[in-house]
């Protein structure tokens, strides 16, 4: 009989020891784990984007436009910084009427935007010359068009805003082509 209790009981011993390298395998998984999963609280800090460039034909100058035009962010010094953003790809006309827009406050929406800690930026872009439009060697009509998609931390993801705009691009006297009015 004691010999029977002795084996029940290393029996109910070795099944606790068990039971216990399971549930310390288990917390030491879920730490493991903590640092792969993705922040419920906060998305990383949104990186400066690429500097536009001008384009080698107008399709790629009026996506590189739209994108310029449509990225914004909460981590902008102003409300106003897509101006800056979009001076390497439109022509000195136009960059001279962008720049009366520079220093706007952007009101309350600006002053929401930054305190929801929120993010712009465009997608899926995408341009084409109309065979029916008018052309010329350094003159081309654009249809350019995207999704926006803003993201504020601490929120469900943003809906996606369809974007479109035609543009009149002119080839500069470096060969590159420029945004020079938006038509639509």
């Amino acid at each position: 009989m004691t010999r029977a209790l002795l084996l029940g009981l290393a029996g109910v011993a070795g099944c606790a020891m068990i039971a216990l390298a399971f549930v310390a395998g288990q917390d030491s998984h879920d730490e493991r784990d903590a640092g792969q999963r993705p922040a419920l609280e906060a998305p990383p800090a949104p990186v400066a984007p690429a500097p536009a460039v001008p384009g080698s034909d107008p399709g790629l100058a009026a996506q590189e436009w739209l994108r310029a035009f449509r990225t914004v962010a909460y981590t902008d010094p102003s409300a106003t910084t897509w101006t800056e953003r979009v001076r390497p790809v439109v022509t000195e006309e136009l960059a001279e009427q962008v720049r009366t827009l520079e220093g706007a406050s952007g009101g309350t929406a600006w002053t929401d935007f930054v305190a929801r800690r929120c993010r712009s930026s465009t997608r899926n872009v995408s341009a084409v010359v109309p065979g029916e439009a008018p052309r010329a060697p350094s003159s081309a009509f654009v249809q350019v068009s995207g999704d926006v998609v803003t993201d504020c931390v601490g929120e469900a993801p943003g809906a996606v805003e369809p974007v479109e705009a035609t543009v009149e691009v002119q080839r500069g006297p470096d060969g590159l082509w420029r945004v020079a009015r938006r038509l639509f």
